[in-house]
């Protein structure tokens, strides 16, 4: 369920491991992101199918004994480190055969669970730019939807590696095409 949410709503880890029940509405489709970077709070709405399944999650056995407790906790109700969840998504990784990022080579990174933000903020961009948003439309509800103090980090996160993610570097290049002259 972490990685669905942190997948679909792009959410910072330690943002979604500090959700509770409370923080969720799920009769909208809503997370209320309180325990933001920068002391943020914003609201991320969520899609009907995440909406379906944290509905069936919340009510699995385990969350019936505590109404407004973590989403995400130990069996005795107390919070798991991020590191665990580093962890646990490493070792999911090395199982799936994909590199490991703690042996990556030096600035040769790996994938990490805070990919899944970065996947978020490139599908996003490309599903507005499909649906005929451009960049000057899209970048500013992203970074706002992110919580980003500005615009910068936003641009941040839709820089990725050419080979990835072809299509997203046309759109781009093609939009900055004629903002730097040529060289002389």
């Amino acid at each position: 369920m972490l990685l669905r949410i942190l997948y679909g709503c792009g959410l910072r880890l330690g943002e979604a491991l500090s959700l509770t029940w409370d923080d969720v509405d799920l009769s909208d489709g809503v997370i209320t992101v309180t325990a933001a970077k920068n002391q943020k709070q914003r609201l991320v709405p969520m899609s009907e199918e995440l909406t379906r399944i944290l509905k069936l999650y919340r009510e699995t056995p385990c969350f019936q004994l505590q109404d407004n407790g973590l989403l995400f906790r130990k069996a005795d109700g107390n919070p798991r480190t991020s590191g665990a969840y580093w962890s646990i998504f490493s070792s999911i990784l090395c199982d799936l055969g994909i590199k490991n990022p703690q042996t990556a080579q030096y600035r040769a990174r790996g994938p990490c669970i805070h990919s899944l933000r970065h996947t978020f903020t490139l599908r996003s961009f490309l599903k507005a730019d499909s649906e005929g948003r451009g960049v000057m439309e899209t970048v500013p509800f992203l970074s706002t939807y992110l919580g980003h103090e500005g615009l910068m980090q936003t641009d941040i996160y839709l820089k990725a590696r050419h080979e990835l993610y072809t299509e997203a570097h046309t759109v781009i290049a093609n939009y900055t095409a004629n903002v730097f002259p040529e060289e002389i």
